[in-house]
């Protein structure tokens, strides 16, 4: 994942960004955005696929799922959705594992079943 400008104003004000260093490529140790920092740093054993945000006031830690760039829309949708369901307790990996269709083909097959729809439709 490429680094780039990191602001959200429903976050608060972003003080740390704390990454997978499996899954993000190396980035300087800090971010100016706007008139303050972001500082970078990874997990340094860690293959989770997961970042946090440590986020002001608070202070408050959001974490955030990095989908590999390389997955087809619809695994990569599912993992998302499944990320973002307020009741999820998976872990990253849990979530990824379960998501990843090109090992385990039927795994969304229901979705067709139940009004999804399959990109080849």
């Amino acid at each position: 994942m490429a680094w780039s400008s990191i602001s959200r104003p429903s976050l608060g004000r972003i003080l740390r960004l704390i990454y997978s260093a499996a899954d993000w490529t190396s980035g300087p140790g800090r971010l100016k955005i706007g008139n303050g920092f972001v500082t970078l740093a990874s997990f340094p054993h860690d293959n989770t696929s997961r970042a946090l945000l440590v986020t002001s006031p608070g202070p408050r830690v959001i974490q955030l799922l990095a989908v590999p760039p390389e997955w087809e829309d619809r695994p990569a949708r599912h993992a998302m959705q499944v990320a973002a369901t307020p009741t999820n307790n998976k872990s990253a990996t849990t979530i990824l594992a379960e998501s990843d269709d090109r090992l385990r083909p039927d795994l969304l097959a229901h979705w067709d079943d139940d009004g999804g729809h399959s990109a080849s439709r």
